[in-house]
């Protein structure tokens, strides 16, 4: 009897020290999360990385394409595990750097061609961030006018002034481009100048200004600067850019351009290939033409920058997975699909990849490699702004401007106060398949609650983090939606058609262009409901998902009620949803909100308004 005792206490014993042992392997197989900077990245990218790694849990986040947001999840102590970023500099990014792997000696760093791993270097030779494939930035000429009106294609700066004079003459414009975001003083600026910013003077300016902080103050040179102003004054003059051209927005340039109102303009590859496709425009790629003798450059910026968190490196067996991960994001095949529609440049010396015939006649400046990657700090494109547009102005001179984007990039910099605490619990950002998670279903509840619905469904990347019981700024409240512009969608729906639309939702639309849909990449994406509870069977396949039931308040839902449901979405993805769902009618048949979610979702925080607690919504068997 003894004997039989003491081999139960001992059978106890070891099934309590396989269940811990159980546990710490579930704590160990908590995902890897990988934050991506643009919802684009969902469409074929991600699910790319996802097939290559089967054994791999990865939960793909659309975050912001903004540092500042990764400042503050270190602050939190939420940092990802991956960061992607697309509006990039060292120079804002150097507080992340003590959090962050130095990946110089890896395999995938080694890959980098030096001329651009050089840009990602800090003074000690620590490299935290890797750039993935670059995009062109250039100028474009509608071939189509310039052979109606006899005028040679521009071959060089010379040329490019000459034709500009010739369209004047005609009453067309002989330059356009939308002059009212940032980005566009930012890069003409830049490309104008790429001669001089590549000279030994150049890079010696670019250095010191990218591995100095934010807090400090570091301003132009005295050398390559005060001439980089005076070709951007040539060139206000040359293409005979007008005061009102700085109101430009994309859709004014857009419409003299196809319009044939236009006739040259600045765009990237991508842009300029979705005109070609698109409006059967005949377009033709210029590079950004060398003044005064220079070198004729393309400016490229990277598909996005990547870095790994130090702290989850910790544990080895996660930091090989986070390595895993890395390698293939970093792969030709990966790469390709970041280049499948839009031709890209990679900076890879074991990755060739082809560009369109439509890109050719640039295909001399890869080959030479007369390719630049721009410096895109925050204040950069603040200052670029803000001198450049007073120069299309005319309120400044060449050398006035010089002194007020100097000024502006000496005095330092403070990040918005956090000076809002709305929430009085904080809550997970972790999935679970019992369950969902518990950060994006507070946040749904109460964004059902803002819109008056009865149900509420949303994309499962419209929200971007843990929700935190201390201070936030403004911004930082709206960073807690995904950016991309999602958008609410509301309509009194049946339960039959609220059916059919999650069905859209969870098992994706099949033959549908990957550029209007995005389809589940794995459990991590589907979609986050509030007011109502479902039940998906999930395949062999991460993306393979099949909807068994819909629940309301604990109960089967009522196919033949009628519920006022709120989705929200990016509208040109939801528009193709509302089309499978009710036909021709579509997204028209919903009422669309007045304000995007993000502001939606700050008018609710800011106005008072308790944040609802989570529910649990999602089973996945």
């Amino acid at each position: 009897m003894k004997k039989k005792l003491m081999l139960i206490l001992l059978l106890l014993v070891l099934f309590f020290v396989s269940a811990c042992g159980s546990n710490k392997e579930q704590k160990q197989e908590k995902p890897i999360t990988v934050y991506l900077w643009s919802i684009e990245l969902l469409r074929e990218y991600a699910p790319y990385v996802q097939s290559q790694l089967p054994d791999l849990d990865i939960h793909f986040v659309v975050g912001n394409n903004d540092l500042n947001y990764y400042k503050f999840l270190n602050e939190k102590g939420s940092l990802p595990d991956i960061i992607t970023c697309r509006r990039f500099s060292l120079h804002d990014a150097v507080e992340l750097k003590e959090q962050l792997v130095d990946l110089k000696n890896t395999e995938e760093a080694a890959t980098i061609f030096t001329g651009y791993l050089e840009n990602y270097k800090y003074p000690d030779g620590t490299i935290c961030w890797l750039p993935l494939c670059g995009e062109a930035e250039l100028f474009v000429a509608n071939k189509d006018l310039f052979i109606k009106h006899g005028i040679p294609l521009p071959h060089s700066y010379k040329s490019f002034k000459e034709a500009c004079a010739r369209f004047k003459a005609l009453g067309i414009k002989p330059f356009v481009s939308d002059w009212h975001y940032d980005y566009t003083p930012l890069a003409i600026l830049q490309g104008l100048n790429i001669h001089e910013l590549t000279s030994r003077e150049g890079q010696l300016w670019r250095s010191q200004y990218e591995n100095t902080g934010e807090q400090k103050a570091v301003g132009l040179d005295k050398k390559v600067w005060p001439l980089a102003f005076q070709r951007m004054e040539s060139f206000i003059r040359d293409a005979y850019v007008e005061p009102q051209d700085d109101n430009y927005l994309y859709e004014d340039m857009d419409a003299l351009l196809i319009t044939g109102k236009a006739a040259m303009s600045r765009m990237t590859a991508n842009v300029a290939l979705d005109h070609i496709r698109r409006y059967g425009m005949n377009l033709v790629m210029l590079p950004y033409f060398g003044q005064d003798g220079g070198e004729d450059w393309l400016l490229t910026y990277p598909a996005f920058q990547v870095a790994l968190n130090k702290s989850s490196a910790q544990n080895e067996q996660r930091k090989q997975k986070m390595m895993r991960i890395l390698s293939v994001m970093m792969s030709e095949g990966a790469q390709r699909k970041l280049g499948s529609r839009n031709d890209v440049i990679s900076y890879s010396r074991n990755t060739e990849l082809k560009i369109s015939p439509l890109l050719e006649n640039i295909s001399p400046f890869i080959e030479s490699n007369r390719i630049y990657v721009r410096l895109a700090s925050t204040d950069f494109f603040a200052g670029s702004k803000l001198a450049v547009s007073k120069m299309v102005k005319r309120e400044a001179t060449a050398e006035q401007a010089y002194r007020i984007m100097d000024e502006y990039l000496r005095k330092p910099k403070q990040r918005e106060e956090l000076k809002l605490k709305p929430f009085d619990k904080a809550y997970s950002f972790t999935d679970s398949k019992q369950g969902g998670n518990e950060a994006k279903s507070a946040m749904a509840n109460s964004l059902r609650s803002y819109y008056g619905s009865d149900i509420l469904v949303a994309v499962g990347h419209s929200f971007t983090g843990p929700i935190f019981n201390s201070g936030y700024s403004e911004k930082m409240l709206g960073y807690m939606v995904m950016p991309n512009y999602l958008e609410s969608f509301t309509k009194q729906l049946t339960g039959a058609e609220l059916e059919r639309l999650l069905k859209l939702y969870v098992e994706g639309v099949p033959n549908v262009d990957v550029y209007s849909a995005v389809n589940p990449v794995n459990y991590h994406s589907l979609p986050i409901t509030s007011g109502m509870e479902y039940v998906v069977k999930q395949g062999r396949r991460h993306d393979a998902f099949t909807l068994k039931q819909l629940l309301y308040h604990g109960k089967p839902l009522d196919k033949n009620k009628t519920y006022r449901v709120t989705v929200l979405d990016k509208k040109t993805f939801f528009t193709v949803l509302a089309e499978k769902l009710d036909g021709q009618k579509g997204s028209e048949g919903f009422t669309t909100g007045e304000k995007r979610v993000s502001e939606a979702w700050q008018e609710y925080v800011t106005s008072g308004k308790p944040l609802l607690a989570p529910s649990p919504y999602l089973t996945v068997e």
